[in-house]
């Protein structure tokens, strides 16, 4: 993702910078870390990548998760597996009888 839109960053770097960007993301201070993973990008990329560049991959992270959750989401739902999850939670919830 950081090669198409242009930067020239080692894939080590990504790889270091990446996992620090994702724990900053899921703190509960935006809504789908919306600005704190650009600023996280920012931040640990500052010399490499402008403020665009981090916006811009920023974006496409966010639509690349959400995409896939959604597909997850609609596989899940198709496939019958959310019916599990309520009848586990169904009979978790059912007292027991002696």
């Amino acid at each position: 993702m950081a090669h198409s839109l242009g930067m020239t960053i080692s894939w080590a770097k990504i790889f270091a910078v990446i996992p620090f960007v994702n724990i900053l993301g899921t703190l509960p201070i935006s809504w789908q870390g919306l600005g704190v993973r650009e600023s996280s990008l920012l931040f640990f990329l500052s010399g490499y990548i402008s403020s665009e560049q981090a916006i811009a991959m920023g974006a496409l992270w966010f639509l690349a998760v959400t995409v896939s959750s959604a597909i997850g989401g609609v596989v899940a739902a198709m496939s019958g597996d959310l019916g599990i999850i309520n009848r586990i939670k169904a009979d978790s919830s059912q007292p027991e009888s002696s």
